[in-house]
């Protein structure tokens, strides 16, 4: 029979880029599942959108995150441009 037991890891670590927190379970050595906590830094972004329309978006979407804001500003341009059906010249 396996030992299982459960490991809280975060919210600060130094491995991590954000705070997370994660309860893993481990069986013997294994890590068998990471259960997150969120809120450490939720911002409620889908409530923000809510009353937003596409073009209002891409302004939120920079600000996701402080690094990645143009990976996330592209990312959205592409989903719109294939919801779309818009071709890009």
């Amino acid at each position: 029979m396996a030992h299982r037991s459960v490991i809280p890891f975060g919210p600060q670590h130094p491995v991590l880029p954000e705070p997370l927190h994660l309860d893993l379970v481990l069986e013997d050595d294994r890590v068998i599942e990471a259960i997150p906590q969120i809120g450490f830094v939720h911002r409620g972004l889908e409530k923000l959108t809510e009353k937003r329309d596409m073009h209002q978006f891409g302004y939120i979407a920079e600000r996701i995150c402080g690094i990645c804001a143009v990976g996330h500003s592209c990312g959205y341009a592409s989903a719109c441009e294939r919801m779309l059906d818009i071709e890009v010249p």
